[in-house]
């Protein structure tokens, strides 16, 4: 999945719109006012996280009073952003995450309890799938075959910077069984020796930490112009990209990375599970 992608051109015209609008003195709630959206409606368009009508997108190069060359660079985007992607059988509402993660420049993951699906080995990721109450069973194997081929990217020639930080329990939650869960982290400890990637591990003897509980992703997008806070629940997902949310949750971040072991120490804790989970076999 490329740049060519319709997030893609969503992340572009998001970017467009915010600039035209912030040159016209307007703020979000301006704009939600005058097209009768709720005001986080303007956030996730500019963020690439909504998609716009042609009509909607009229409205708004109107109402900023955008030059025609601007407005043909907005219309053709527009029009763009509203194709039909390649995601195969993913959630209306994980759509625009797939998309922005396959731009992204870097990735920074914090996940407590489950393996991000961009880490998922085939088996550990059907095994997440045939737990969920909103996979059909005739779209798991499509659901799985996307979801790996996403870790391709970490193979390619420029690769985004990913930085992952796994709460103990992640290692420990017997997904599948020993076998699967031995296969899952032994792809861990592969992904940790790229020179593009680092992993740690937040121990559970940290206790107390800044993200109890919160699970959370902060992708840089679009050639670092770009950065979003991303959020996923059971049934949907949110997006963040106001200062105040990417300062705190950057802060958070940077939190857990001092509270996490070092990247030799989460490696040897890495190759312990997995020693453990071998001779349990």
């Amino acid at each position: 999945m490329g740049s060519s992608e319709p997030t893609m051109h969503r992340i572009q015209l998001g970017m467009e719109l915010e600039q035209l609008r912030t040159e016209a003195g307007k703020d979000r709630e301006d704009v939600a006012e005058r097209l009768g959206w709720y005001p986080t409606k303007v956030g996730k368009v500019e963020t690439g996280a909504a998609t716009l009508s042609a009509a909607e997108v009229e409205v708004l190069l109107g109402y900023f009073e955008a030059d025609e060359a601007t407005a043909e660079r907005v219309r053709q985007l527009g029009k763009e952003a509203r194709r039909r992607g390649s995601y195969g059988k993913v959630s209306d509402w994980a759509r625009s995450y797939v998309g922005m993660e396959a731009g992204a420049s870097e990735i920074l993951l914090f996940a407590e309890e489950l393996i991000p699906g961009l880490l998922q080995t085939e088996d550990y990721a059907r095994e997440v799938a045939k737990a969920s109450v909103l996979a059909k069973a005739s779209d798991i194997d499509q659901l799985v075959k996307r979801r790996v081929e996403r870790r391709e990217k970490l193979y390619g020639e420029t690769p985004p910077r990913l930085s992952v930080i796994l709460g103990e329990a992640a290692l420990k939650r017997l997904i599948g069984g020993a076998t699967v869960m031995h296969e899952q982290l032994e792809l861990l400890r592969e992904l940790a020796d790229l020179q593009h990637v680092t992993l740690q591990v937040l121990p559970f003897s940290a206790g107390s930490h800044a993200s109890l509980g919160t699970s959370f992703t902060i992708l840089r997008l679009y050639n670092n112009r770009k950065r979003t806070v991303y959020l996923e629940d059971i049934t949907s997902a949110d997006y963040l990209d106001r200062p105040h949310h990417l300062d705190t949750y950057t802060l958070v971040y940077e939190r857990l990375r001092m509270d996490a072991l070092g990247l030799n120490e989460s490696k040897s804790m890495l190759k312990r599970t997995i020693e453990e989970l071998g001779a349990g076999r």
